[in-house]
């Protein structure tokens, strides 16, 4: 082996460690409360979710994997939230800023150790504890709605809350997810949360997909919502297998 792969092989190996995972982890997360705290955020509907956790308890909160970086800051501690992460390097990166934000976090996904998270998931929702999920998460296709939080809402007869951000000063990455990356000192940023969304116990695997397929497009018109008040065009989601390679533009 010449030394030019041998030190790309160390390289390689030290930027996967543990120790620049925790690096990465807190560089990140110093980053989005610098840039918090810089910019000029409204909050639409989030009183209104956090008067329904006081009265009535455990929901199912989700958002789109792109639209995720601002939302923390959105969060009122004291509430307790069970946020279903994936298991991959970029989601243990997720899982250690969500517990920064004294969030616990369930590892797993739709592909790997999804039974095992499901379970869990559903004790904490039985304990009165709510969840968050990704449900277009871990690799897309981008917002498109994934089956799990239907189910979810249908055996406990707990709500689902739609939430997402945009903001004046950002980064979308052509990723598969359009992520957006919020930038410091922004002059507008919102952050927005739904009103509570049903499913009926008596539903039929019929009726679940039908509202899997009205949640999806009460989801986007959300995101629609946020984009139109930042005068964006809206990101639209991806056709059911398309997934793109990591590029970015500024905006």
């Amino acid at each position: 082996m010449t030394v030019k792969k041998k030190l790309k092989r160390i390289l390689k190996k030290f930027t996967q460690s543990k120790v620049m995972e925790i690096f990465i982890t807190s560089l990140l997360y110093a980053y989005l409360k610098f840039t918090a705290f810089t910019s000029k955020t409204e909050f639409q509907g989030v009183k209104e979710y956090y008067k329904f956790c006081d009265e009535k308890g455990a929901n199912i909160l989700i958002s789109w994997h792109g639209r995720i970086l601002l939302l923390p800051f959105s969060w009122r501690k004291g509430v307790k939230i069970n946020a279903l992460v994936s298991l991959h390097r970029d989601g243990m990166i997720i899982a250690r800023i969500l517990q920064k934000f004294k969030m616990n976090v369930i590892g797993g996904s739709t592909t790997k150790n999804g039974k095992t998270a499901a379970i869990t998931l559903m004790k904490k929702m039985q304990d009165n504890e709510s969840i968050s999920i990704i449900p277009d998460g871990p690799r897309g296709p981008r917002m498109r709605l994934k089956m799990s939080p239907i189910y979810f809402a249908h055996k406990t007869g707990k709500p689902i809350f739609f939430a997402t951000f945009n903001t004046s000063n950002k980064i979308v990455f052509n990723s598969w997810d359009k992520m957006i990356l919020p930038l410091p000192f922004a002059k507008k940023a919102v952050v927005m949360l739904s009103e509570p969304y049903y499913v009926p116990k008596d539903a039929n695997e019929t009726d679940l997909e039908n509202h899997r397929i009205e949640f999806e497009k009460i989801m986007n018109s959300l995101n629609n919502k946020a984009d139109e008040y930042l005068g964006d065009e809206p990101i639209m989601p991806a056709d059911k297998e398309k997934r793109t390679r990591s590029k970015t533009r500024k905006k």
